[in-house]
């Protein structure tokens, strides 16, 4: 801390700063584009990895988790682009993916503070 700054009141200094804390993980909210869905791939020519490649890359999964993410990859992609789908298929699909997707990176030990 700061030698300039007096607290007064070091009990209720410590009491404050903690219910700050607490409200902003309560009222934060934090949106993650692991796939490039609402984020660019390409910048000004250039591929910019997903979260989830870096996450990969760097060591954050478990060594096992690409072979499944990529199981999964190879079953719901085609789908993904199937044109004799309609939306409302694709969605259903597209959920399932993510739901699956996001129980691997729980499984293979994606943390919370991993991410932010």
């Amino acid at each position: 801390m700061n030698e300039n700054i007096i607290i007064s009141n070091l009990k209720n200094y410590k009491k404050i700063k903690k219910s700050i804390i607490k409200w902003w993980f309560d009222n934060i909210t934090i949106i993650s584009d692991f796939d490039n869905t609402l984020t660019k791939a390409i910048i000004n020519g250039k591929f910019v990895p997903s979260m989830l490649s870096i996450l990969r890359s760097d060591k954050y999964l478990r060594e096992w988790y690409s072979e499944k993410a990529f199981e999964l990859f190879n079953y719901y992609y085609p789908i993904e682009h199937d044109n004799s789908l309609t939306i409302e298929q694709k969605s259903i699909e597209m959920e399932k993916w993510w739901e699956k997707v996001s129980d691997l990176l729980i499984e293979y030990w994606l943390n919370k503070l991993d991410i932010l």
